[in-house]
Order: C-alpha cells, then sequence, then structure tokens
C-alpha cells in the first residue's frame, strides 16, 4: 500500500549549499516568473504530464498511481543529483551506496542492479540491455533545466515496452524557449564543488536554441570504522545543446545532445587463484558517451497528430574487474493519436531499436592474475527489439467514466514474442476526486549477462577442508520473468493546498531471476571440488 500527500505552504526556501546563481542577461530573471516555478496545489494536480497514456493528461485524471516532481519542488529541495530528488517521491526507494553509487526500485526490489524499473531521459531509454538497469552515475543534466519528472509506480509496459515493470521514470527538460539568456551556477562544500552555465538564444520566427557546459568533483567519503578513504570518489563534465523549432504552425521539431566524460571510483574485491588469494584494492571506472535525439511532431487535423522520434546513442564504461563496454543504440519510434471517432482517444505506435556491444575484461589498474567479476559471451553481440502498441481511452460517461484497453506486443532476440495487456477505469464522482482501477502484464526481458554470462562469485582460499582455492561460480540462463499487477486508487483534493492519494497493489510475479549455483571448481585444476577433497 502506498500514500502521500501534498502541502503548500508559501513561497519560502531555504538554501542548504553554498549556492551561486548570476544571471547574465535580464531575460535570465524570467526564469523567476516562470509558471513551473510557482505553482499552487491546484496547478500541480491539473499540471499536464504525458508518461501515463504517451499523451498530455492532468495528474488527477491519470488512472495510475503516478506523482510529478515539478520545477518548484527542484528548486526547493537543494538536491544536486538525479537520484537524491527521487527521494521525495512515495514509493520510491532510494539509497545510496557509495559517493557515486545508488539502489533506485519502485516497490521494493531494491538493489545496485534494479532490473524492472525503466528509466528515461526527454524520452530516450537510459536502460542498460548489458544488465537490465540504470548507471545512475551518468545520469545528469542541469538541474535547473529540469522541467519537471513524472514518476509512474506500477508497471508501464503496454506504451513503454519490456522492463516497465515496476515503475517508469521519465526526466523531462524544458523547453529551449524556458531558458533563455544566460545562467552561471556555482557550488562549493567540504566535499563537492561544481557549476553550471547555460546560454539560450533565438532563430527569430523559427525557433529557439540553448547549450550549456557542467562540470563537478566529489572527494571520497571517509569510512567510519577505519578513518581510510572509500575510493569513491566522482568527477565528471558534460556539455549539450537543445533546439526547439517552429517550421510550420502545424510542426514542432526538436534537437538536442549531450557528450560526458568522467571517472567513478570505488572499492573492489579482488580475487586470485595464488596468494593471497583474496583482496581489496580502489580502482577507477573511465565513463564516456555521447546521445543525439531527433523529434518531430505534427498536427495532422483537429483531431489527429503524430510523433516521430529517432534517437543514437553511444556509451564507454572501462570498468576494472569486470568489463570494458562499448555500446551503441539506435532508435526509431513512430506514434499516432486520433480523436476522430466520438467517445474515443486512440494512441498507436510502432518502433524498433537496434543495439551493438562489446564486452571485454577489463585489467586496467588490477593484476592480471585477478579473475574478473562477471565473464559474458560473446564478447560482441547484436540485439534487436520490434514492438506495436494499441491503446483506446473509451469515455463511458463522458467526463465521468473512463475505460483504457491496450496491449504491446514486442520481439526480442532472446524470448521471441511477449504480449503486454492492460486494462484500466478512472471515474471522476466531482473535480476533486478520483477512483481507478488497472490489471496490466509486464515483463523483464533478459540481459546480457543473464543469458551469457558466468559471475564469479567468491574464491574460497585453502583450508583444512578444502586443500585447493574452489570458485563460487554462477551462470546465466534466465528467461523473461513477467508480472501481473492489480491495483486500485483514489486521489482526493480536500482544498487549494492540501491533497492525498491512496493506492493498493497486488503483484503475482512468475519466473523470476534467482540465484543458483553451478558446480565448484578447485583452482587451478578446475577439477570438480569432490576431486579435492
Amino acid at each position: 500500500m502506498e500514500c502521500s500527500a501534498r502541502f503548500i505552504f508559501g513561497r519560502r526556501q531555504t538554501t542548504v549549499l553554498c549556492l551561486l546563481v548570476v544571471g547574465l542577461l535580464p531575460l535570465a530573471g524570467q526564469a523567476a516568473d516562470d509558471p513551473l516555478f510557482d505553482l499552487d496545489l491546484t496547478e500541480v494536480l491539473n499540471l499536464e504530464i504525458t508518461s501515463v497514456s504517451k499523451k498530455p493528461q492532468t495528474v488527477s485524471q491519470a488512472a495510475a498511481a503516478v506523482f510529478v516532481i515539478t520545477a518548484d519542488d527542484i528548486r526547493r529541495s537543494g538536491a544536486t543529483t538525479i537520484p537524491d530528488l527521487l527521494r521525495m517521491v512515495p514509493g520510491v526507494q532510494v539509497g545510496q551506496i557509495s559517493s557515486n553509487t545508488w539502489a533506485v526500485s519502485s516497490r521494493g526490489v531494491d538493489g545496485r542492479f534494479t532490473n524492472k524499473l525503466l528509466v528515461l531521459m526527454d524520452g530516450r531509454s537510459v536502460y542498460s540491455p548489458t544488465f537490465s538497469g540504470v548507471y545512475w552515475d551518468v545520469q545528469d543534466a542541469v538541474i535547473e533545466d529540469i522541467e519537471r519528472i513524472e514518476v509512474i509506480r506500477g508497471p508501464g509496459a503496454t506504451l513503454w515496452g519490456a522492463n516497465a515493470v515496476n515503475g517508469v521514470i521519465n526526466i523531462i527538460t524544458r523547453s529551449a524557449a524556458s531558458t533563455q539568456g544566460g545562467l552561471l551556477v556555482g557550488r562549493a562544500g567540504d566535499d563537492e564543488r561544481g557549476g553550471a552555465v547555460r546560454y539560450g538564444g533565438s532563430f527569430g520566427e523559427l525557433g529557439h536554441w540553448r547549450a550549456y557546459a557542467k562540470g563537478f568533483s566529489r572527494d571520497p567519503a571517509v569510512v567510519e570504522a577505519t578513518g581510510k578513504s572509500a575510493g569513491d570518489s566522482w568527477r565528471q563534465a558534460r556539455a549539450g545543446f537543445r533546439a526547439d523549432l517552429t517550421p510550420t504552425t502545424r510542426d514542432a521539431v526538436t534537437l538536442q545532445g549531450d557528450y560526458y566524460r568522467g571517472r567513478s571510483g570505488e572499492l573492489s574485491n579482488l580475487n586470485f587463484v595464488i596468494p593471497p588469494y583474496n583482496a581489496i584494492a580502489e580502482t577507477d571506472q573511465k565513463l564516456a558517451g555521447g546521445n543525439l535525439t531527433l523529434r518531430w511532431q505534427r498536427e495532422v487535423s483537429a483531431s489527429d497528430s503524430f510523433t516521430l522520434q529517432a534517437y543514437v546513442d553511444y556509451t564507454r564504461r572501462d570498468w576494472p574487474l569486470h568489463f570494458d563496454e562499448r555500446r551503441t543504440t539506435y532508435d526509431l519510434d513512430f506514434q499516432y493519436r486520433s480523436r476522430h471517432f466520438s467517445g474515443h482517444d486512440l494512441v498507436a505506435g510502432l518502433a524498433y531499436r537496434y543495439s551493438r556491444d562489446a564486452l571485454h575484461p577489463s585489467y586496467r589498474g588490477v593484476p592480471a592474475a585477478s579473475l574478473v567479476y562477471p565473464d559474458v559471451q560473446p564478447a560482441s553481440a547484436e540485439r534487436r527489439l520490434l514492438s506495436a502498441f494499441l491503446q483506446d481511452d473509451i469515455a463511458l460517461v463522458p467526463e465521468k467514466l473512463i475505460l483504457t484497453l491496450g496491449g504491446k506486443f514486442e520481439k526480442n532476440d532472446y524470448t521471441g514474442v511477449e504480449f503486454q495487456p492492460n486494462a484500466r477505469l478512472l471515474w471522476t464522482p466531482s473535480e476533486g476526486t478520483s477512483l481507478w482501477t488497472s490489471v496490466a502484464k509486464a515483463v523483464r526481458t533478459p540481459s546480457r549477462i543473464d543469458r551469457g554470462g558466468y559471475v564469479n562469485v567468491q574464491l574460497l582460499p585453502p583450508s583444512m577442508t578444502l586443500p585447493l582455492p574452489v570458485l563460487v561460480q554462477g551462470a546465466g540462463i534466465v528467461d523473461s520473468e513477467s508480472l501481473i499487477a492489480y491495483e486500485v486508487g483514489v486521489k482526493q483534493r480536500f482544498s487549494k493546498t492540501l491533497s492525498a492519494d491512496l493506492s493498493i497493489y497486488y503483484n503475482e510475479y512468475d519466473k523470476l531471476r534467482s540465484g543458483r549455483l553451478i558446480g565448484l571448481l578447485c583452482m587451478p585444476a578446475r577439477a570438480p571440488v569432490p576431486g579435492c577433497l
């Protein structure tokens, strides 16, 4: 069961960090007058979101457990990272493992490699098919440029596809038109230093643009028990741009891109087949990547419109004791919305994704005799994903009772065709009250490590009972995990400054990934353990 409440108490703001914000031009002052920065509660509940149905609808009219972090929430929070912003979302668990590593999940099943939460940046998936999770240390933006973060608790697979099992997080940045002029941000403290610069201009009547650069450095934490460094320093630099164009009164085109480089440190366990067998060492991950997104929206008629989006994403992560990963992803997505038929609001779409990777063991900065943690075969692979979906909002009683029916077919290279349907019912007896219920199926398809990986869990040194070192190893042989979720919820606005929502859910999981050790091996002879004894 989940519940949340929102309270609005004036416009006060408390600054926690040492923060410097300088407007380079008078236009920068527009941010303070932007209505997204000063929403009262009624406006928050009537704020249009797109993540629940892939079309604009208000929070109160969404038949789902949805929470929106507004630009005003972000400004008041003092947070400098996206995971820290997510702490304010009910039903989302955020645990900080180190200076640069988080465990973020929805509705439980938390861990560093949480594999049932889909995360999007302006509609671009940042979910990694390597391990079915998110590298949070490279998900960043100029915090002041985030317009809102839409969080759906529960499955969203009918629209967003496989892996949107326990939730969907959609991080949406502000348009170029709302970030005109200059902005300079500086942060300084005992552990973290950094800043960002952004400038926006216009193409006349054609549209607007902005460009930014950002960098930061965070010192390693200190292990309380020993007083030594935790080896988790973090530094990163990134730059990017966005252009929003309106070539005609019916067309809107967005082109945006980012590039980043950085390092993330961590303490790693080393396993050897020779003495000392086990050790702990500081390692340093080298990170780099970039993306480019093109989105075209067109109003075909008063009732019909479509969106065509394409992006390319490149990422590289040299992770000692794991792998030197290079991945390039190409994605093409088409969505059509029609309200041509009375009482129906149809959304349909097609998508194709191609991902190519190379995963090679990395021994950078550690002895070559160390055993890498995952051994993924083959070292290079291609993965294709083809999908089609259809969803219809049927007005059984106009503006009072809405039935939503939808389904998505998705074909992947591991398990073939997966079907993910959903049904939702929304009843709005009064302007301030909404009741909803839903039943939906979602699937988490296997990752590269799930289907072709061997995980070297631990090497046991020789002992009286084990004369030779023994390797404890697991194997990736899993199938798709599936979920059928039953939900019911109510949203109530009591006044202009107080509202609450309550959701109750029951999840049935099938074929969950579980740990199964394969036969123990003696090292270095690699004979079965009984032979060692």
